[in-house]
């Protein structure tokens, strides 16, 4: 297992690239190009050492994974909440003094309703008509 982790790391990466023959961006290595290459082999106790903190990094990788999975699937349902309630007009306490939404949405409409009696109506340009082709 250490040995997949090692020839995975971009040290070795970076061996094998120069080693690479590439013609048309198709990369092509030999076998004996890949024998060249030095792996970093440590005594058996080292690599036992290195192998299980490569294992809690991976799981402590995952658990940030999910965590931030749940962390975005959060964000969207409190946007959404937010939302609502401002729509409710829940996110503050209403100010007694002010008039309730329903009066405010007849005033408005009424004032549009007499800017729009006001304003005289431009004349309809006459279409341009199709020429008959024969």
């Amino acid at each position: 297992m250490f040995f997949a982790h090692v020839w995975n790391s971009t040290a070795i990466r970076s061996q094998v690239e120069l080693k690479a023959k590439t013609t048309a961006g198709i990369f092509k290595v030999n076998q004996s190009d890949l024998e060249m290459c030095v792996i970093p082999l440590p005594p058996e106790a080292e690599q036992s050492r290195i192998q299980a903190e490569i294992g809690r990094l991976f799981s402590l990788e995952g658990a940030a994974a999910k965590l931030s999975t749940l962390s975005i699937s959060r964000s969207a349902r409190l946007r959404q909440s937010i939302l609502k309630w401002a729509f409710e007009g829940r996110l503050v306490d209403q100010d007694p003094t002010d008039e309730p939404a329903s009066r405010l949405l007849e005033r408005i409409r009424a004032e549009r309703e007499s800017a729009t009696e006001k304003q005289p109506r431009r004349p309809r340009r006459p279409r341009a008509r199709k020429k008959d082709r024969t």
